[in-house]
């Protein structure tokens, strides 16, 4: 690579790291069309562990249950409000929504210790802990579908009176959520709206056959989710078709609100009191997400410096590869759905994968030094070091991949997200070592090709 090629390609690179990192570590929102793009540092979200959020405790219908039998079935409660809780976090895309803890109250051990009044899960209480977000979906709108009961009445009156009811091929009544195959947000270009799209299977049609069959003109249809209109879209023949559309939303986060609210009948739940709805702060302390990032700010500075002091331009190959890890770490924070906000436990895998990218340089880099000291020429000493350095970074790195792979999998709550942020900053780390800093040792050499001094390394005398 000749010296002028090197040099253009080194601004070139200089001036995409410093348009990225403004575009990623600043606060920066930039008008595209209809979607706005957000900077990822904007988007990241803290857990409940460094930014606190939100807290309600529900009280839960025992239906004349005796205290040990309703004891007994209390897990499914939770497991009910956590399925609603996915059922958020994928639609609305709000990351780590599953973050948010749920128990019995008092909580149990095996759960993050929950603020709350002593009671018992004889007494049908469950409590929520949500981390906040800046999500269009406001914590009382999340809470208020968490604890809806998500029955569905569909009629021709507004009052929900005379009600469509679905039966199955025995004649047996069924509820429209066991009816409802899926609901998604969409936008209708007809009429420049938001709406949703309805399924239904073969005994809610046919509900909705006997129901409309006299409608010969524009008549509203009322849906009345737990005594609430959330939707009455005029019809003006017989519906015969498993499909339906509901449009004139103005938002898309309103379409996805009401496509999230027709499903969460699926996972059913009894709620009759709403309680304790709080703010809380975070559970080690509102400084130390700063902190965090401050620790790991001023490890990269050092592990620059002490690549640029051992290794010289190839250091600087190691820096200029580094902030490009450093951004794409971002941007796989921010938009990669890892299901989890970021958390201690987040954090401690970044630092894990700092620790990892730090070390396949320090190999790579090491190998080709190593390689020029046996009096090869620069150019094989690139080739052989880097060969070498192959296989015994990606030894390495499968083995300890595989096995964080195996925490996600079996692995719940902080070594679960432990293993997400080491995963994804092990990958990126492999990246930029084989791309970035193999591309970046290249330029510089070609920028500077005869001084050897310049990049640390210095043939043996025989």
């Amino acid at each position: 690579m000749n010296k002028r090629k090197s040099i253009t390609l080194l601004v070139i690179s200089i001036v995409l790291i410093l348009l990225l990192g403004v575009m990623t570590f600043c606060p920066v929102v930039v008008p595209l069309g209809n979607v706005d793009y957000h900077s990822p540092v904007t988007l990241i979200e803290y857990g409940l562990d460094l930014k606190g959020g939100s807290f309600v405790t529900f009280e839960v219908n025992k239906n004349e249950l005796s205290d040990s039998e309703y004891a007994e079935g209390f897990d499914e409660v939770i497991a009910t409000l956590e399925d609603r809780m996915s059922l958020i976090e994928s639609r609305m895309g709000i990351q780590g929504f599953t973050e948010a803890l749920v128990a019995s109250s008092p909580a149990r051990p095996s759960l993050t210790p929950l603020r709350t009044a002593a009671s018992s899960p004889a007494e049908g209480l469950v409590s929520v802990e949500v981390p906040a977000t800046e999500s269009a979906l406001s914590i009382s709108d999340v809470f208020g579908i968490l604890g809806s009961k998500g029955e569905l009445v569909i009629s021709l009156n507004e009052d929900g009176s005379e009600p469509f009811i679905p039966k199955n091929a025995q004649g047996d009544e069924l509820t429209w959520n066991e009816c409802i195959v899926r609901a998604d947000a969409i936008y209708d270009s007809s009429t420049s709206s938001y709406g949703i799209y309805v399924e239904f299977d073969d005994f809610g049609l046919e509900a909705l056959k006997e129901g409309t069959s006299a409608i010969t003109s524009s008549t509203p249809i009322y849906f009345i989710l737990d005594g609430e209109t959330i939707s009455n879209p005029n019809v003006s023949s017989q519906i015969t078709s498993n499909y339906s559309q509901i449009t004139g939303l103005s938002t898309p986060v309103a379409a996805q609100t009401m496509a999230i609210q027709f499903m969460s009948g699926s996972y059913p739940l009894d709620v009759v009191n709403t309680m304790d709805f709080n703010d809380v702060g975070a559970e080690l302390g509102n400084d130390t997400a700063n902190m965090l990032l401050l620790v790991y700010a001023v490890m990269s500075v050092l592990i620059i410096v002490a690549f640029i002091a051992v290794y010289r331009l190839m250091g600087v190959a190691f820096t200029l590869s580094f902030l490009f890890y450093l951004i794409l770490l971002a941007f796989a924070i921010a938009f990669i759905p890892l299901a989890q906000f970021m958390s201690l436990a987040g954090f401690v895998g970044l630092f894990f994968g700092l620790a990892m990218f730090a070390a396949f340089n320090a190999v790579l880099l090491g190998n080709i030094n190593s390689e020029f000291k046996k009096g090869k020429s620069f150019e094989l000493s690139f080739d052989d070091g880097f060969k070498k350095s192959v296989w015994t970074i990606l030894n390495g790195a499968i083995v300890v991949l595989l096995g964080l792979i195996l925490i996600w999998i079996i692995g719940t709550g902080s070594i679960e997200i432990f293993a997400m942020g080491a995963t994804f900053s092990l990958v990126l780390g492999l990246i930029a070592t084989f791309l970035f800093t193999r591309g970046y040792v290249k330029v510089l050499r070609g920028v500077s090709p005869d001084n050897d001094k310049a990049f640390g390394i210095v043939k043996e005398d025989k």
